[in-house]
């Protein structure tokens, strides 16, 4: 509510307010001229009674470009979502995220799909905000800066694409802006050339960077890694930001997140740290160490082959033991109690035996 009443500050001639469900439930429109016209919004909004069944977000994001398809241009528009985020009426899907105006995703609930609300927002080139970690005051503040830039993911090298480079969406440019890709093997200068536009309008402009000759390193991604394990982390973090705000959160996406945490050795929702400092350590714990701490790689496994040896000669032994008290359980069996003992020939053994 209190992002409602304060809406005045943004000097918007009208407001729309587009309440939604499995659809869109009403449309209203309020002239914002005064104060009194946005408490009068917020007090709208707290008389309304609606019984969500389902939520379908998609019906709100695209309700959002219909409006945006009559303001192009004027790059004056903008939206507030105020959602948990929990869309359980499909997939979240619009057929063209650039052309929608900023969208800023708002919840105060601990319990919000942040996920969704982070996807949703960053796709439209405006930001999510959690009413529970920031004041509502900073959605206003941020509201008020003119329409940012936005990354068009397209990265070039003198004609050819930077590899996985990422963000691999479009992005607002919010201070700091990071790209990272993986420059194919070259031994001399490359100029990478970035895309930018603006939402809700067709200005693009690029920008060029000179990168300096790199210096030699041996070729493969463990080599890299070796070489620059920073940076290799510091990329491999951007793919997981990327996979955990615009992949479905499912277990092929958990799977490549686990696998990168691991490869490159940082902390993720999916994964955890361990500080290992002795063999004895990586024994007990099952954790194969690094190829950098060469001398403790090789005895790891020397230690695990005769860890397995150990472990088959006990498997033989107790497999032995269990044979012969089967042998002595049969031969019990068979005992005649008048004082006689049948000839061992009259014992059947299993087969198997």
């Amino acid at each position: 509510m209190a992002v409602l009443r304060s809406l005045g500050q943004l000097s918007p001639s009208f407001v729309t307010l587009v309440v939604f469900a499995e659809d869109i439930v009403s449309e209203s429109q309020f002239k914002l001229l005064r104060a009194a016209d946005a408490e009068q919004i917020a007090q709208h909004v707290y008389d309304l009674q609606v019984y969500d069944g389902a939520t379908n977000i998609s019906a709100a994001l695209n309700k959002l470009g219909k409006y945006a398809s009559t303001e192009v241009g004027t790059g004056n528009l903008l939206g507030l979502l105020f959602s948990d985020g929990f869309n359980n009426w499909g997939e979240v899907t619009v057929a063209e995220y650039v052309k929608l105006p900023p969208l800023y995703a708002i919840t105060a609930s601990p319990a919000a799909d942040f996920a969704t609300l982070k996807r949703v927002s960053a796709k439209t080139g405006g930001l999510f905000f959690n009413l529970a970690a920031v004041p509502p005051e900073s959605v206003i503040a941020e509201a008020r800066v003119p329409a940012r830039p936005r990354f068009s993911h397209a990265c070039d090298i003198v004609g050819r694409r930077l590899a996985e480079a990422f963000p691999a969406t479009p992005a607002v440019i919010t201070p700091p802006f990071v790209v990272m890709g993986r420059i194919p093997e070259t031994n001399r200068e490359e100029e990478i050339t970035l895309h930018f536009f603006f939402p809700s309008t067709s200005s693009t402009f690029a920008r060029m960077y000179r990168v300096p000759r790199p210096q030699a390193t041996p070729s493969g991604a463990e080599s890299e890694i070796r070489a620059n394990p920073i940076l290799a982390r510091l990329w491999a973090q951007k793919q997981t930001e990327e996979l955990s705000n615009f992949y479905p959160d499912n277990e092929q996406t958990r799977q490549k997140i686990v696998s990168l945490a691991r490869r490159y050795q940082f902390v993720t929702p999916q994964t955890s740290l361990i500080v290992l400092e002795t063999l004895e350590q990586y024994l007990k714990h099952h954790i194969e160490p690094p190829e950098s701490l060469p001398d403790v790689h090789r005895e790891y496994f020397l230690r695990i082959e005769e860890q397995k040896t150990r472990d088959s000669e006990k498997c033989c032994q107790k497999s032995a033991r269990i044979v012969d008290m089967w042998r002595r359980r049969l031969f019990w069996f068979n005992t005649m109690y008048d004082g006689t003992t049948p000839e061992q020939s009259q014992i059947v053994l299993p087969s198997f035996l």
